[in-house]
């Protein structure tokens, strides 16, 4: 928490880094927040969803949930997977 904004790490698949998608995260109020991922979004990536985060004190509206991304890379591969993969370097 940083004042009224939240921030959250958001482990996404490579895949959905590269194509895109969208993740469900837990909002404050129980309710949950779905954030879109770009196409192309990198690891460390900061996406902002407006009005997801903590209620301003003796104000009106909310602050934001920040969501880092974090690309995870699989570790177990089949050799189908490794083949599309360096097929895909190429």
């Amino acid at each position: 928490r940083e004042g009224t904004t939240l921030v959250a790490e958001c482990p996404v698949s490579f895949t959905t880094a590269a194509l895109g998608g969208a993740v469900t995260l837990p909002g404050i109020d129980g309710r949950p927040v779905e954030v879109a991922i770009p196409a192309g979004t990198q690891s460390g990536e900061m996406l902002r969803q407006r009005g997801a985060g903590m209620s301003v004190l003796q104000g009106r509206g909310r602050g934001d949930l920040v969501a880092r991304i974090l690309v995870e890379t699989p570790t177990r591969l089949t050799k189908a997977q490794k083949a599309l993969l360096k097929q895909f370097q190429d």
